[in-house]
């Protein structure tokens, strides 16, 4: 199958050279389409301004940031609210932490490892086990 990306839009060929169908919808993933993304989410951030009552850089401002820019702006659905919870305290932060942590310690047992205590496993950096590895308490 070989695809191109022409001025009037996304084409593709599905059964031979001289078949092609347009697509409407695509997920633009080239090179040149991060980076020109990439390079004006540095901009915005270096836009970002704290002049509130807390001080605090609010991240969401990149969002108008990029309507004002003329930048599409798409929703995203997450299915664990704490995915995108922001931090503003030291509780918070623990709390998303031990979250962090849970998660970290499901995906070791999907992956085959026993773990003694998964509350009292914690992950710094990347791990890799193999299938039934056992890991004790506060590794």
């Amino acid at each position: 199958m070989v695809s191109k990306v022409t001025q009037r839009g996304f084409w593709t060929h599905v059964e031979g050279p001289h078949t092609k169908v347009k697509l409407t919808e695509f997920n633009p993933s080239s090179r040149h389409h991060i980076a020109d993304r990439l390079m004006k989410l540095r901009g915005w951030v270096a836009e970002l301004r704290n002049n509130n009552a807390q001080g605090e850089y609010y991240l969401t401002d990149i969002i108008a940031f990029a309507v004002r820019d003329n930048v599409s702006v798409d929703p995203l659905a997450v299915n664990e609210p704490l995915e995108v919870q922001g931090i503003n305290d030291r509780r918070q932060l623990a709390s998303l932490e031990r979250y962090y942590q849970q998660r970290q310690a499901e995906c070791l047992m999907r992956n085959g490892a026993t773990l003694l205590d998964p509350a009292r496993v914690d992950v710094r950096g990347a791990l890799s086990t193999g299938k039934d590895v056992v890991i004790d308490v506060n590794v």
